[in-house]
């Protein structure tokens, strides 16, 4: 009887065990590269592939090069800085612009064209520090006040979303435009867009 007691708790605990790694999260490693779309709206996918074409398509306008040589002939060789402002959006959805900002810092910075500064929120923790360091911080080693590069140029874009539905079937076009502006001009240097990104959504009919 001892025996069959034993035999029947080791088959329960098993189970148990079983049922616990079944009822578990499934994880697989996926391609960070390749494509994939679950719910047919913006994806990081999309950020990558319209942040590829915009930039490529910035660095390669001759209206920046013209702006390059006219600002370098000007100011002894120097390369123009330049600050990327956040991308707005008008769609229902959420979109994490800030993935499509990094990727063009790191395209401006390693053509090694422009210089990059920081902007926005990033630039008002520096200052913050900056302005600590006054008080706090030795004065042969805190940062002075009043030495930032200023930005020559902004880089600035938006997303709009269309969508048309008829029926169970729904379309999402995406029309994305970037503009390079001198700040001290507001002369538009380059005006880029995309509309690549387009998907038909096809709902799955309830069964009653």
């Amino acid at each position: 009887m001892k025996k069959y007691f034993r035999v029947l708790f080791i088959v329960l605990a098993a189970l148990l065990a079983f049922s616990a790694c079944a009822s578990g999260p499934q994880v697989s490693m996926s391609d960070p590269n390749a494509r994939t779309d679950r719910s047919g709206r913006w994806s990081d996918a999309d950020s990558r592939q319209v942040s590829a074409t915009l930039i490529e398509k910035c660095l390669g306008s001759p209206g920046l090069d013209d702006y390059i040589d006219q600002y370098r002939a000007g100011h002894n060789g120097d390369r123009p800085s330049i600050v990327i402002q956040r991308f707005t959006y008008d769609a229902s959805e959420h979109i994490n612009t800030d993935i499509i900002s990094s990727i063009m810092e790191e395209a401006i910075v390693n053509s090694g064209k422009l210089k990059f500064v920081a902007g926005g929120e990033q630039r008002e923790n520096i200052r913050s520090e900056r302005q600590d360091q006054q008080s706090y911080a030795s004065e042969d080693t805190a940062a002075a006040l009043g030495n930032e590069t200023g930005a020559a140029l902004v880089l600035t874009g938006n997303i709009n979303a269309q969508v048309d539905r008829a029926g169970g079937t729904q379309d999402r076009s995406y029309f994305v435009s970037a503009e390079l502006i001198d700040i001290e001009t507001n002369t538009k240097i380059w005006i880029g867009r995309d509309d690549s990104i387009k998907k038909t959504i096809q709902q799955s009919k309830s069964r009653l």
